[in-house]
């Protein structure tokens, strides 16, 4: 694997030397894979000793668990932020699709590590992450269960079902979407979340 290149992001354009190597391990775990990069890759990319891996990082797996803490923590605050605001629950519902897409959306690459390398943490890691995974959807199964109490929702609504099929369609959108396109992340987000609430309308009579 070849990855020997100044990385755009240096320590003078504000970021710290932790961050700098967060950023470079992301876009490497991102194109690379976690197994397939080592500590020396992500320092040579960064443009930093390898002493300075290891004196903000015991090893590239608390790299690897510092990413997918960034990326639970950003999708907890974001969907905490739309609950918080006052509406009905269809509203809410775009409201928290929105938000993930966004987050998704505005930092890709941590997304695509914590999405596609969590069978790479050990079992005890792996399990509170996932345990924080449940309790991210259930603010999902919340609103739409809030959605289907008060009419609002298809009343024969699978929530488990719908929440999962919601949550993948949001999640896949870093897939297609791009910058040059015609919509703006703000945009899109909004798009996908009415996505969203047109599958879990109530049917017209």
């Amino acid at each position: 694997m070849t990855v020997r290149r100044p990385h755009p992001a240096t320590a003078s354009d504000g970021a710290t030397t932790r961050e700098l190597i967060r950023a470079t391990s992301t876009e490497l775990f991102a194109s690379y894979g976690f197994a397939a990069t080592t500590m020396r890759n992500v320092a040579d990319r960064a443009g930093v000793p390898p002493s300075a891996f290891y004196y903000y990082f015991r090893s590239k797996y608390d790299v690897l668990l510092a990413i997918m803490d960034a990326a639970m923590t950003r999708l907890e605050a974001a969907v905490a932020e739309a609950k918080d605001a006052d509406g009905e629950p269809d509203e809410l519902l775009v409201a928290v699709v929105s938000r993930h897409i966004e987050v998704h959306l505005v930092d890709p690459g941590v997304a695509r590590v914590a999405d596609n390398e969590i069978h790479s943490l050990n079992d005890e890691d792996r399990d509170a992450m996932i345990a924080r995974r449940d309790a991210y959807e259930q603010h999902f199964r919340a609103v739409l269960a809030a959605g289907v109490q008060t009419g609002r929702f298809d009343p024969d609504l699978d929530i488990p079902i719908a929440s999962m099929a919601i949550l993948t369609m949001a999640t896949g959108v870093i897939d297609w979407w791009r910058p040059t396109g015609r919509y703006s992340i703000e945009e899109t987000a909004q798009l996908v979340g009415r996505f969203a609430l047109a599958m879990v309308s109530k049917p017209p009579a």
